[in-house]
């Protein structure tokens, strides 16, 4: 019997380990109530957020709807480092990565993870608010704006 009861905890153990995001459990943490009922868009957020703390930048990018990366990257000629942080409001000024001339992977290879705190659906797509860890243990603010396409949520923003 005792050793039953050991195997339910370590399993309900690894059941709720495995519940939360690989990218930081805590990323949503703050917006959680926001959430209720919209598993699509908690699903894409937490997926963001591994992504962002794996450096996974092609997949990151990939989020992005398809017209947006097309007027930015292709049209504009914004090199995909750039895009990547602005997809997350990282190259603002006073908020921008950018540790030399231009943004590169390594300028984002420093962030460690990213959490949101506020949620703004007031402009027709959804802004979201947060922090970006950085390796020093810096803090930046970072911006996302989700809105749909296909019913599928994409990074979006604005464009020029």
């Amino acid at each position: 019997m005792r050793r039953n009861g050991m195997a339910l905890v370590l399993t309900l153990g690894l059941i709720a380990g495995c519940s939360g995001a690989r990218g930081g459990g805590d990323a949503i943490a703050s917006i959680e109530h926001r959430l209720e009922g919209r598993g699509m868009l908690r699903t894409f957020l937490l997926a963001v957020a591994d992504e962002v703390q794996r450096h996974d930048w092609d997949a990151l990018v990939e989020r992005a709807s398809p017209p947006h990366r097309q007027a930015q990257v292709e049209d504009l000629g914004m090199g995909l480092p750039q895009y990547a942080a602005e997809l997350l409001g990282l190259h603002t000024v006073g908020n921008s990565i950018k540790q030399g001339g231009i943004i590169t992977w390594a300028d984002l290879d420093r962030l460690v993870r990213i959490r949101f705190t506020e949620v703004d659906e007031d402009l027709g797509v959804l802004i979201l608010r947060g922090e970006a860890q950085l390796d020093d243990g810096s803090v930046l603010k970072i911006e996302i704006w989700v809105g749909t396409l296909g019913g599928e949520h994409v990074l979006t923003g604005g464009v020029g």
